[in-house]
């Protein structure tokens, strides 16, 4: 069984990682959406706080493709978190699969273009190339999380077309990426 672990930050979760999720059901039995507690590869200054991001990817997920088909384990990251101290790396997800009674599953990490430069310098990477089927996602959008949040900060209204109408609402009720 192929499981796709597909990190990010999704500050905030946009149509556009919702269409890899989609692709990536195509590819693989599961999809694990990961949302990184940090990202050692990105700055940090903009990130909004990770229960709001872990709130927009359920909701996104739930509401729009998993309907009823509930492949995704978000909650995956979320029990991982308990077994791992400290900040979760791409290492911790597939020495799980690897180290444990998961022998079953062919892992698959999954990652924007965007660190495609930086693959280098993730924590254990010859690991990670042994023992998983590395894959990034080519770009399926020319808007980016990055400039749903300046949108959001300019006033401009368009960035409600660019993520889930329930990530929109959230992010409202919320008042996220004002400052």
């Amino acid at each position: 069984m192929k499981i796709a672990i597909f990190g990010g930050s999704f500050n905030p979760f946009t149509n556009a990682h919702l269409k890899n999720v989609e692709t990536l059901l195509e590819q693989s039995d599961i999809v694990a959406t990961v949302v990184s507690t940090e990202n050692p590869h990105k700055s940090n200054d903009t990130m909004i706080p990770y229960f709001h991001r872990v709130n927009m990817a359920e909701i996104a997920l739930k509401n729009t493709l998993y309907s009823k088909d509930e492949r995704d384990y978000i909650s995956f990251a979320r029990m991982m978190m308990q077994k791992y101290p400290g900040p979760l790396r791409s290492w911790h997800f597939i020495d799980w699969f690897v180290n444990k009674s998961h022998k079953n599953y062919e892992p698959m990490l999954v990652f924007g273009e965007d660190l495609k430069e930086d693959f280098e310098k993730f924590e254990r990477v010859d690991f990670l190339r042994e023992n998983a089927e590395i894959l990034f996602l080519p770009e399926t959008s020319i808007w980016h999380a990055t400039d749903v949040r300046a949108m959001i900060q300019s006033g401009n209204e368009e960035w409600k077309t660019h993520v889930p109408e329930v990530v929109a609402n959230y992010i409202e009720m919320h008042g996220l990426y004002k400052e």
